[in-house]
């Protein structure tokens, strides 16, 4: 029988540091699973999306191009890489389309090309940014889920619209999680609108590929 949970928060080994398994592994470890489909969501790029793309139609699963973008929260970002990966907020963000996919394109570029390698960041006016005046805002025809939202909520649903920011669950077994999960819930009362998600935050697709052996 044919699942109906589709992962849309996987990190490929493109992801450095972060990710260890290769797209293609991805792809035969949701076919084996019976997904119908799966997300890639790469740390500030689309470094997998490609051989993603192409596992992913040929094992007959729909795929879904998607990154994560670190936001910059206001306080001075660290030197050191090891402390910066931990420094700011998230931002996961699916393209909807091939219009979503050329704005995602568009705001990786705007992450990156300021910064040092490996220390990409978006701040929040530029994610209402626009290619010229004439032009939508490079937030449209993207899907935002957001698992830390703190404050931010109300500006997400105004910039990618209210039926496209979605608040993400996960639940890892750590001490926290449910604590987390309840308090995220709360958030959803009737009259915010907001709508929530339950990922599972993949950076393996097996305990062989998390071990390294």
């Amino acid at each position: 029988m044919t699942s109906a949970y589709a992962e849309l928060h996987c990190h490929s080994n493109y992801s450095f540091l972060e990710g260890a398994s290769h797209p293609e592994e991805l792809v035969a470890r949701a076919r084996d699973l019976e997904m119908p489909a799966l997300a890639i969501t790469d740390r500030n790029g689309l470094y997998g999306a490609v051989k993603f793309f192409g596992a992913a139609e040929r094992a007959g699963i729909q795929p879904i191009v998607g990154t994560e973008l670190t936001i910059d929260d206001g306080s001075p970002p660290p030197k050191d890489r090891v402390d910066y990966d931990r420094w700011g907020d998230r931002l996961l963000l699916l393209a909807e389309d091939k219009v979503g996919y050329m704005n995602l394109c568009r705001l990786i570029s705007t992450a990156q090309m300021p910064n040092a390698k490996g220390m990409a960041r978006l701040r929040l006016d530029e994610l209402t940014q626009s290619r010229d005046e004439a032009m939508a805002p490079l937030s449209r025809h993207l899907i935002a889920l957001v698992a830390d939202p703190k404050d931010r909520l109300p500006f997400y649903q105004e910039v990618f619209g209210r039926d496209r920011v979605f608040i993400e669950l996960h639940d890892h077994l750590a001490p926290d999680d449910r604590s987390r999960n309840q308090a995220l819930l709360d958030l959803r009362r009737p009259r915010t609108g907001w709508t929530t998600t339950a990922g599972g935050t993949g950076y393996c697709c097996s305990p062989r590929t998390r071990s390294g052996t």
